[in-house]
């Protein structure tokens, strides 16, 4: 799900209501940073030595929660192909 198709009520709900724990954030900003030095995706394995996690079940997890959150998208299976859907609530922290 893409938050441009969401309506502007949709938009307007997710807004700062939404909070991120720190470790989402660490992602995030990884995810961001190593998309523009690198021009694509981190490998969910690099995610997880990065982001000091210690399973790659609980990166499952918390990637989960930022696409369910709308953070993120990406297509389960496929490598290097996370997309930072918005940057509000966490970028600028």
């Amino acid at each position: 799900m893409v938050l441009e198709i969401l309506c502007q009520d949709c938009r307007e709900s997710l807004g700062s209501r939404i909070q991120l724990k720190k470790l989402e954030k660490k992602i995030l900003n990884f995810i961001h940073h190593y998309q523009i030095k690198e021009k694509l995706s981190p490998s969910y394995t690099e995610i997880q030595h990065s982001c000091d996690i210690k399973s790659s079940s609980n990166l499952q997890r918390y990637l989960k929660d930022l696409k369910r959150k709308l953070y993120i998208d990406f297509t389960p299976g496929s490598a290097r192909d996370i997309k930072i859907l918005r940057k509000e609530g966490w970028l600028d922290d």
